[in-house]
């Protein structure tokens, strides 16, 4: 295979066990100067990950050993869906296929695919995405505690009471 430019200066995370993507390792797309990252495929890593730098490509599996990449995409607030990604899919994972095709538009491509089809698929994500604004990183959620106002609290009231 000749070197894979389109990922020149890239930022790729793999979303999965390294062994998972050894086929793409020995097909040399490990040869091209990019930065490349592994996540463990557990909702609590991936979404941590997330807090982090923007990757300029995610390659992930849809299910993880903890939940699925529904579950992620919707912990990050629709963040995922701004950055270019291709997810792997097998067929018992028919239902997270079609609950994604519901959600928008997302690269599937059955893990079964050969390496040289993986990397072209890459290379099409990268080419396709090269001229639009990075997304910044997204902060965690906040959960926002609503506390009941003051002076309408059972305790604010017997407090009031005893102080009149």
């Amino acid at each position: 295979m000749s070197h894979p430019r389109f990922l020149f200066q890239q930022s790729v995370l793999f979303i999965d066990e390294q062994s998972q993507f050894e086929s793409l390792i020995r097909k040399g797309l490990f040869s091209c100067p990019a930065e490349y990252e592994f996540c463990p495929s557990r909702l609590s890593k991936a979404y941590e990950r997330l807090q982090g730098d923007t990757p300029d490509l995610i390659v992930s599996t849809l299910d993880f050993k903890e939940g699925s990449i529904l579950e992620l995409i919707r912990k990050t607030g629709g963040f995922l869906e701004k950055v270019p990604a291709l997810y792997l899919s097998e067929p018992h994972l028919a239902d997270i296929e079609a609950e994604m095709s519901l959600l928008g538009q997302f690269n599937i491509l059955d893990r079964k695919a050969g390496p040289l089809e993986i990397i072209r698929k890459m290379a099409q994500l990268i080419a396709e995405n090269l001229d639009r604004e990075k997304p910044s990183r997204f902060p965690p959620k906040r959960e926002l505690v609503q506390s009941e106002k003051v002076l309408e609290s059972p305790w604010a009231d017997a407090i009031l009471k005893k102080n009149k």
